[in-house]
């Protein structure tokens, strides 16, 4: 956190790149943690192909903030991890690590199987969303979907995000 403030001292840009930084080691982290399971990992980076049979869909930037100016029920899941969603996240968006996924920890932020859960990451490369709505999928949900784009996509659009440096101390 000393490496925080003292780049908040030095300016935006460099919060910028920091969070970036952070954004990919992050998940590069995640992915590797999951790596001992390498049927999903590899299903993972197969992209969204492989996901259809599972009954794992895409959307998109525009699908998700549709669905939130039309107050649409859904469960938006960063699986970024709890530093990198702090620090900025998408508007509304629950944190769960996808290593952290499980039936308990999603009965936990949803009210039934049925409900519509969006899981995003970092970026198109990271594999963490795939892998953390296949989990959803096994655990017995049926409207499971992931936002390939992920944040990066999110913040080039000018898309609306949450979080601060200031919500790390919290």
């Amino acid at each position: 956190f000393a490496a925080t403030l003292k780049i908040e001292q030095r300016g935006t840009s460099m919060k910028k790149i920091l969070f970036i930084a952070l954004a990919f080691i992050l998940c590069g982290t995640s992915a590797y943690t999951l790596n001992t399971d390498s049927s999903l990992v590899s299903k993972a980076h197969a992209g969204s192909k492989s996901l259809e049979k599972y009954g794992i869909s895409d959307v998109y930037a525009e699908d998700i903030l549709m669905m939130q100016q039309e107050n649409v029920n859904f469960v938006l899941i960063d699986t970024n991890g709890r530093v990198s969603h702090a620090l900025q996240h998408i508007q509304g968006a629950t944190p769960l690590r996808a290593d952290k996924v499980t039936a308990e920890s999603l009965d936990e932020i949803s009210f039934s199987k049925d409900d519509m859960l969006v899981f995003y990451c970092s970026n198109i490369k990271c594999s963490a969303s795939a892998i953390a709505a296949k989990k959803a999928v096994d655990a017995g949900y049926t409207n499971v979907h992931k936002y390939p784009g992920g944040l990066a996509d999110w913040i080039k659009k000018g898309l609306p995000t949450g979080g601060s440096e200031a919500d790390l101390k919290s």
